[in-house]
């Protein structure tokens, strides 16, 4: 029988072979096997967005096609009452045609909402991508809001806004619910609640104004309990119904192995802002030292809290108030900053010890009803003293074993025992068949790292407003200190995050830091070698670039690769000024029209960077390795550096000849992507043939340029989707060139060699 890993199990699950109770069960017990039960990665609370940067591509598609079909419904609608997209009818004219406009958008969101549901049954059920399935519910909303408030206005004839809000919203949250009963898109929790909270609001000023009560004056009145209305208290009270739902969720998947651990996150993230964005601000604009003091309690028994349920949203929402009483508090500035700063280490201890520190709290909390329920949080004596704790189980945490004491424990039926090993089989065959073929894209592994990355920002904030008095009184020994300071400080926090846990997120935020760091140094040996502000200004770009290099060295972030070409950038500008040769404005850099050398060299960097990032992509052509992300950045800069130069220059040109190279220029572009499997290529040259669709002639409503503009977002959406087969089929049509054999695979695993 094949192993199997928890993404094989949620497709049992929403293949509707087991439940997802007996999926949390059949977890458990890999985990007890194991001796992983009971150990919980508390960093890692569970959190996706997207899976590799096909899926960002295929956003970016819907993002395009649907706007492009905004505009197209727009225009569309201008043309039949013959005014264009610039010349917009006047109020008094639109109130003529009040009910036929809002019939017009109506339709035309009922349709969008048919395309959307058209593409989410490939890309949620079938493909069960993450980001564009949070992208087609997203959509999905925005088109039943819209349809909502078409009825809701045409129902009120344009006299109560109030009305025409609250059936949108309604209609919205009603539809949006059914879509989230076909296609389980946990993230369509979250529009969902807001969407209840939107109806019970407007319900609460439609029943107000009939009184002849005044409406919210301003969004206040919605939150601070001490104001006039129901507002502030429907808010916290739909919180803390939200709040009960995640809970149910929670309680119904401890261990976090199916969409029900989606949903709860997405419905925290709702009410953890409604229930501390009421009291919170209630209890600060009082201007007491009381309700000051009442603040800090409430924050940290939320923080407890958060704690409690392994959920970090309460202490996120919660941080602001924390900054603003401690400017509240403080007068003097360097005081406050120093409490920042503190605030910040916090944050990091916090999410670097999540895991122990929740297990000291549950041990020493007496049992109460649902202790049990919750995640778990005891340690065993080798993670307590280990630098890597325990990860939930991945590529093959469930064995054959797990499956047939599954079996003997009458957990699982023996069909149902087939049907899931037969799921694993086939989908470890397509993991095969597509090994090589995705391009690998990673900003974080689980909320605890956005949260780490949080506290990194609050520390940075407060380190650089503590320096910012130095380095503003140009004192290049003062600020060339703190400049080291900050330096050793990021290499030994980044001795922690990126050697020791290898995070992912945290690891980018202390590149950037570092970056900050290093600039400031460059910035005080600059002014203390030289009088010449010029040659201070190459040394300032030089310095830290040279320095990142070394961070990259040591510590191999993929993503400082980006930041060394934006300083080998910015240094071969600064050395060509140091010949005299300056940009009149920053277009000289981009168009080979303009004057001086500045385009010529963007794209000799550009080449250096592809080819660098063809070394790292060649020598981990199955992109296994960090290699392969820091070829992801360097195509990145080489994209942005060869793709605006010569598509800039071609468009600034405005003849048709230019525009045709354009295009041809692009559509070579493609081939490269495709080629290389890179996609950065691709999306820097469809925005310059967006721009070429809005300089058509003869088009004064728009409508054929926003119809071009939705059938190219088209165009990107099955490009994503079908990318693997395209590429094959477009390596096999090519003849063998250099390097063609060391490229990522192309070749399907049922195809002849």
């Amino acid at each position: 029988m094949t192993d199997m890993n928890r993404d094989d199990i949620r497709a049992a699950v929403g293949a509707g072979m087991i439940s997802e109770a007996q999926a949390a069960s059949l977890v458990a017990r890999a985990q007890a096997r194991s001796g992983q039960r009971g150990r919980m990665a508390g960093l890692d609370e569970p959190f996706e967005l997207f899976r590799g940067f096909n899926e960002l591509f295929i956003v970016a598609g819907l993002i395009v096609m649907f706007l492009g079909y905004g505009g197209f419904v727009v225009s569309v609608w201008l043309r039949m009452y013959e005014y264009s997209i610039t010349d917009i009818p006047p109020a008094e004219y639109l109130n003529r045609h009040w009910v036929e406009t809002h019939l017009w958008y109506g339709f035309s969101a009922l349709v969008g909402m048919g395309i959307v549901i058209a593409l989410a049954r490939h890309f949620t059920l079938r493909r069960r991508m993450i980001a564009p399935s949070i992208a087609l519910s997203a959509i999905f909303f925005a088109c039943a809001s819209a349809m909502g408030l078409s009825i809701g206005s045409a129902m009120a004839n344009g006299d109560d806004t109030t009305l025409g809000i609250g059936v949108g919203a309604a209609a919205a949250t009603l539809l949006l619910a059914g879509y989230h009963y076909i296609y389980r898109v946990p993230f369509a929790l979250a529009p969902i609640a807001l969407g209840a909270l939107a109806t019970a609001l407007s319900a609460a000023a439609y029943v107000v104004m009939s009184f002849g009560s005044a409406a919210p004056e301003s969004p206040l009145d919605y939150l601070l309990l001490s104001s006039e209305g129901p507002f502030a208290v429907l808010t916290l009270a739909f919180g803390l119904i939200f709040l009960a739902f995640a809970m149910r969720y929670d309680v119904s998947d401890p261990h976090r192995v199916t969409r029900r651990s989606a949903c709860a996150f997405w419905l925290h993230a709702v009410a953890a802002p409604s229930i501390m964005h009421t009291v919170a601000p209630t209890l600060f604009l009082q201007g007491t030292i009381s309700g000051k003091a009442l603040l800090l309690l409430f924050v940290l028994v939320m923080a407890l809290f958060a704690v409690l349920i392994d959920r970090r949203n309460f202490i996120i929402s919660g941080l602001g108030y924390l900054v603003a009483l401690i400017f509240a508090l403080l007068v003097e500035g360097a005081a406050d900053l120093a409490f920042v700063l503190l605030l910040g280490l916090g944050m990091i201890y916090l999410g670097a010890k999540w895991e122990s520190l929740r297990g000291r709290l549950m041990r020493a909390l007496p049992d109460f009803p649902g202790k049990s329920e919750l995640p778990p949080w005891e340690l065993s004596d080798a993670d307590a003293g280990s630098a890597m704790p325990a990860a939930r189980p991945s590529a093959s945490g469930i064995s054959a074993g797990d499956i047939r004491e599954a079996v003997d424990a009458r957990e699982l039926s023996e069909t149902q025992a087939a049907s899931v090993a037969e799921l694993a089989r086939s989908r470890n065959e397509e993991r095969s068949r597509m090994s090589g073929l995705e391009e690998p894209f990673e900003l974080f592994r689980g909320f605890n790292e956005i949260f780490i990355v949080v506290g990194l920002c609050i520390l940075a904030v407060g380190w650089f407003g503590l320096n910012a008095p130095a380095f503003s009184s140009s004192n290049e020994l003062s600020t060339g200190v703190w400049a080291l300071v900050g330096m050793c400080g990021t290499v030994a926090l980044a001795n922690y995050f990126t050697v020791r846990r290898r995070m992912i997120a945290p690891s980018i935020a202390l590149a950037v830091i570092f970056s900050l760091a290093a600039w400031q140094m460059g910035h005080a040996i600059g002014d203390a070698a030289t009088s010449d502000p010029t040659l201070a200004n190459s040394i300032e770009a030089a310095v830290p670039t040279l320095l990142l290099a070394g961070y990259y060295i040591l510590f191999r972030v993929p993503f400082a690769m980006a930041l060394i070409a934006l300083g080998i950038y910015a240094t071969a500008f600064a050395f060509l000024a140091l010949g005299g040769a300056t940009p009149d404005s920053p277009r000289d850099m981009l168009l080979l029209t303009g004057e001086g050398p500045f385009a010529v060299l963007t794209i000799f960097l550009g080449l250096v960077f592809l080819a660098v990032a063809l070394a790292f992509d060649m020598s981990d052509p199955h992109r296994l390795t960090r290699r392969a992300g820091a070829g992801f950045w360097m195509h990145v800069a080489a994209a942005f550096a060869l793709v605006n130069t010569v598509a800039a220059t071609l468009y600034a040109h405005e003849s048709a000849s230019a525009q045709l190279l354009l295009v041809l220029f692009v559509m070579l572009m493609a081939v490269l992507a495709v080629v290389i499997d890179r996609r950065s290529f691709l999306i820097v040259g469809a925005g310059y043939i967006i721009a070429l669709f809005f300089g058509l002639p003869e088009d004064p409503s728009g409508a054929s340029t926003f119809a071009l503009i939705a059938g190219l977002g088209l165009g990107l959406v099955v490009l994503g989707a079908q990318w693997q087969f395209a590429r094959s089929w477009m390596m096999r049509i090519l003849p063998d060139f250099p390097g063609k054999s060391r490229l990522p695979p192309w070749k399907l695993m049922d195809e002849p060699s």
